[in-house]
């Protein structure tokens, strides 16, 4: 809002709402990094959301043609990637995933970043997301997860299946909520971390970055950086991931 002799006008004020109001036009073709199970996951919820996917983009380029999802094939490979831009498909989604570390998904994420790909949040109808919350670029929300009011998650973020996050939570960039996972209010997961499945994260908890919840794990202590905890309870270092 701009302010004039430390006034704000009423002009200035509907000018402001009418701005925040503007939508981005964003290209409805896409495409799919990645063609395992977590990329048919999306592609499921991006069909759910009438997005107008192309194919997947496959790691090497003898996965060319390659059928993946009914008539949806790898139309890319790593290395030819940018040749999609040149066909219009601007819009990328990453369907990559892991259990343990999420280092792939997120140099894919900066990747395309970098290369001005649009990288658009995708919510499954499936879900429930307070309209209180704020979601991040290139998050992925998949069905049966809860997200309260108050919750702020980051960018390039998997909210994973029957996930839960109650109100005045955070969760920073490239996190990993995996199935049935549940973040208790006033929470933080640092960058990069992940949350087993089945595992619970008590009230007001601080959970540091790059740090691994075991599955089946109540997490009852704060932990610091590249740190993991176990089922029993256990905390120690993480190796290399």
């Amino acid at each position: 809002i701009e302010i004039l002799n430390d006034k704000i006008t009423t002009k200035n004020i509907i000018n402001y709402i009418k701005n925040k109001k503007k939508k981005i036009n964003i290209s409805k073709k896409s495409f799919i990094l990645g063609c395992g199970g977590h990329a048919l996951t999306v592609a499921d919820i991006l069909l759910e959301n009438s997005w107008d996917l192309q194919g997947f983009c496959a790691k090497n380029k003898n996965e060319l043609g390659n059928k993946i999802l009914n008539s949806y094939t790898v139309i890319a490979y790593d290395k030819d990637i940018l040749n999609l831009k040149k066909k219009g498909i601007l819009t990328a989604f990453i369907g990559v995933g892991h259990a343990t570390s999420n280092t792939l998904r997120k140099d894919k994420f900066e990747f395309l970043s970098k290369k001005n790909f649009i990288l658009p949040k995708l919510i499954s109808k499936k879900s429930f997301v307070s309209n209180n919350s704020i979601i991040g670029d290139g998050t992925v929300i998949l069905p049966g997860a809860v997200i309260g009011p108050n919750v702020r998650i980051g960018n390039n973020c998997v909210i994973n299946y029957n996930s839960v996050i109650c109100h005045d939570s955070v969760i920073e960039n490239h996190v990993h909520l995996t199935p049935n996972s549940t973040i208790a209010g006033g929470c933080t997961i640092g960058e990069s971390s992940i949350i087993g499945m089945c595992s619970t994260v008590l009230n007001s908890i601080k959970i540091g970055k790059n740090c691994l919840a075991h599955n089946n794990t109540s997490v009852a202590v704060n932990l610091k950086n590249n740190h993991e905890i176990n089922r029993k309870g256990k905390i120690f270092k993480r190796k290399n991931n």
